[in-house]
């Protein structure tokens, strides 16, 4: 069957068509999901950490000197209260991140081999879904982080409602999605592959406009909008790394390098700027609800 999506009307976003129920997407993460991870097919920042050795060690050092230097900069001005909610949490690398500069941490992940990865976290993971942790938590965060998780669910208007009772008064969410059906993929997709479309885990696709008119929909105002690399532009550039895991590997230093090599506030006014025109290869946004905000 060909694999296609369909826009939301309200929203604007995408959805795979036909989707997944919800007893094949658990059989999926249960029994797939991290076999695909590891041979190269899903979640490359995960697969790159899991390697191990080297390589594990120059991707938590490139992502804490720069995606989650960038984050936590914009949580510590937004949010009243440094307790932190990652919900899939994957490794846990953020995680021990933000508690190393001095955050209070907790995590959910469904997946028990995802669990597993924090396990010098364990007393603050919890092994469950995003809606059995909301019913037994109890309290709420100064800040929730959804990293790479909107794109995973069948409902994502359920779970921003689930992760907004759990902010405090004036906390903040801070979202990152794939920037999917951007003018860059367009420009660089000839031949209509759409290798961003991938079946049965990937069910919505965002950009800027989209995903910030789901935020207000449940009552969300975005204060702040960034991005990270436009992958793409390698491929417009003559590195078709699509299909190609050693050219991949390539692109991925080369973006590495060159965000490591330019000042944080560099990095952060352009991507910033990338953002505010819809480029970049994923959309990050910071909200808080409407009305609130750090006094």
């Amino acid at each position: 069957m060909e694999t296609k999506v369909t826009r939301v009307p309200i929203h604007g976003y995408s959805v795979l068509d036909p989707s997944p129920t919800q007893d094949e997407l658990d059989k999926y993460y249960k029994e797939q999901y991290f076999a695909n991870i590891n041979k190269g097919d899903r979640a490359p920042e995960i697969a790159r950490q899991l390697a191990g050795g080297e390589e594990a060690e120059e991707e938590v050092e490139w992502l804490e000197k720069t995606l989650y230097l960038d984050l936590l900069a914009v949580l510590d001005k937004l949010a009243d209260e440094h307790s932190l909610l990652d919900i899939g949490c994957g490794t846990g690398a953020f995680l021990k991140y933000a508690a190393r500069n001095g955050w209070t941490t907790a995590g959910v992940e469904p997946s028990e081999q995802g669990t597993s990865m924090s396990s010098d976290l364990e007393n603050n993971i919890y092994n469950m879904s995003i809606a059995d942790f909301a019913k037994m938590c109890g309290r709420t965060f100064g800040a929730v982080t959804l990293l790479n998780v909107l794109e995973h669910v069948l409902n994502p208007v359920a779970v921003l409602e689930m992760t907004t009772d759990l902010l405090n008064p004036r906390g903040v969410l801070c979202i990152r999605v794939p920037n999917d059906f951007s003018a860059f993929q367009m420009h660089a997709d000839k031949e209509r592959r759409r290798w961003w479309i991938t079946a049965p885990d990937h069910i919505n696709y965002f950009n800027f406009y989209s995903l910030k008119s789901l935020l207000r929909s449940v009552g969300l105002e975005v204060k702040y909008a960034t991005t990270d690399f436009p992958m793409e532009m390698f491929i417009l550039m003559g590195d078709n790394y699509i299909g190609n895991p050693a050219l991949g590997a390539s692109c991925h230093k080369k973006r590495r390098n060159f965000e490591l090599s330019i000042s944080d506030k560099l990095r952060r006014t352009v991507y910033h700027s990338f953002a505010e025109s819809g480029v970049g290869r994923s959309c990050i946004m910071f909200a808080t609800k409407s009305g609130e905000e750090k006094k």
